[in-house]
Parts: C-alpha cells; structure tokens; sequence
C-alpha cells in the first residue's frame, strides 16, 4: 500500500523522534563515560550516512566551520547531561533554544505581545524549576551542562540555515564525523586507558553502541530529512517533542530512574512552552500562506 505524502512525511519524522529518544536509557546504562560513547556513536553514524555525502553542494566557509563547532558541542553537551543530571533534563533543555534564540534576536516592542511571548514565560519558568530539582540522579553540573546545549542548539540552528540544505544528510555525515574525531581525542586525553576500555567491551555493549550509531542517529536522521520534504517545518515542530517526551519514559521504564515533583514541574513547563511555540509558529504561517 503507497502512503500519501502527507502521512508519508509526519510518519517519517515520528520515525526519527522515536529513534532519537531512545538515546537517554542506552547512553545511562553503558558504563563508558560520555566521551567515549559519543566517540564510537558518532564515528558509526558518520560511516553511515558518508554515501549521501555529496562534496560539490556544501559550500566550504567559516559559517561551516562555525557549525560543525555547536554540532561537537550540543552532541557532546547531551550525552554527558544524560550521563550526570536526569533525563527529563538533559533531553528537555535542548528544545529551550527558541528562547535564546528569541533573546538574541533583538526583539522589538511589537514582538513583546503577549500571544508571541508566553511559551517563552513557559520555557523560562520550567528552566528555573528544574534547576531547583533534588531527585537523586540531579547535579548542578549536569543541569548547567543541560543548560548549555539549549544555547549551542541554537547557535548551530542559525549557522545551519546559513551553511545550506541541498545536501542535509551528508552534511549530517561530516557533523558526527567530526564529532567522533573531536571526542575520540577528548576522551583519550582525559583517560589514557580509554583504548583498553573500549576493547574489552561486550558484546552486548557493542551491540547497544551499533544500534546508537546505526539507527538512533544514522537512520533517525535519514528519516527526519526525508520527513522534511513532504513535511512544512513548523508541522516538524510539532512533531518533536516526542522525543523529550519519550526519552525519560524509557529511563523510567527500563532503568528505573524517576524525577521528583519539581523536576516534572520543569519538564512539563519546557514541553507546554515548546509546544506553544510550534503552535504559534504553524498560526504565524497559516496566516502567512492566506496573505499570499
């Protein structure tokens, strides 16, 4: 049975949600440290995707370079959030970059209306309530560096838009390839017996670190790009919290890692700001698309 496009692509990019969020409960219960995982992650996923890499339609500059850059550091931020601090925040913060983006955006006084600003209230309180989390698997440090990744996730959105989109997945091959590399010399640096951790793993480790390469990056991203041609962006929006939804679920489910009363307040707070901003954002172009 052929699918019609416009169940084609949101079906797609639930696809790369649901492989996405599957990230948090297997980067918790591997026992190498994060900058190993993201290594041998990153490396897979890389490989992977370098048949779609396509030299001639990426345009080589300083914007590229800038990009690769937050693509190291949110890849990086992530995991090690979820190794440090609980999942709903390691997941969740990422999705607070439409906030910093808003900030750094010089807003006007026409753009301080409440109807545009009140999931940014949303997202900025469940920041703040999170922070506040006591649950046993919480850290000040892994919620700064949670925190973090919400900022270089929306640096590297503004350098992707800059960088082009004929050749997303291969661009996406090069991104984790230098992430690999990148993390690969972090984690060596910091623990010299990293080469010797890495060989003596299981197979059942390296079969959790195939499957993080292979399908949580490698062909969640094949499928988010896809999605995206039958898919208009702000209805991709609305799609993506699926991701932060399901990520602690599974930490739940399978690990037994639960947030307290506050670190669920936070996180339903980002998701309630999220999804208002996918909303205002689908309104915002609806009125767009009847104008022209």
């Amino acid at each position: 049975m052929k699918l019609n496009k416009n169940v084609l692509g949101p079906l797609l990019v639930l696809t790369a949600g649901l492989l996405w969020s599957t990230n948090a409960p297997f980067v918790r219960w591997l026992t190498l440290d994060g900058f190993s995982v993201v290594a041998i992650r990153s490396l897979i996923a890389g490989l992977v995707l370098l048949p779609f890499f396509r030299p001639q339609k990426l345009r080589f500059n300083r914007d590229l370079v800038c990009f690769l850059a937050c693509f190291v550091l949110v890849t990086l931020g992530i995991a090690l959030a979820i190794k440090t601090t609980g999942a709903p925040i390691a997941v969740g913060m990422q999705y607070t970059s439409g906030l910093w983006l808003f900030l750094v955006s010089r807003p006007k006084k026409k753009d301080l209306a409440l109807s545009r600003i009140w999931p940014l209230i949303l997202l900025s309180a469940g920041v703040v309530v999170s922070m506040c989390s006591r649950a046993d698997n919480v850290t000040m440090l892994g919620n700064l560096i949670a925190l973090s990744t919400g900022f270089t996730f929306a640096a590297m959105t503004h350098f992707a838009k800059k960088v082009g989109n004929e050749n997303p997945v291969g661009l996406s091959a090069i991104a984790n390839l230098t992430t690999g590399i990148a993390a690969a010399v972090i984690a060596v640096a910091v623990n010299p017996a990293v080469p010797k951790a890495v060989l003596s793993l299981g197979g059942r480790e390296w079969a959790v670190l195939l499957f993080l390469g292979i399908f949580q990056i490698g062909v969640a991203y094949a499928c988010y790009y896809s999605g995206l041609r039958y898919t208009k962006p702000t209805t991709a929006t609305m799609l993506a919290p699926l991701e932060m939804i399901l990520a602690p679920l599974w930490t739940a489910i399978f690990l037994h890692q639960y947030p307290d009363s506050i670190g669920l307040i936070g996180f339903v707070l980002v998701i309630a700001g999220v999804i208002g901003e996918a909303v205002r954002s689908m309104r915002q172009e609806a009125v767009h698309d009847r104008k022209s």
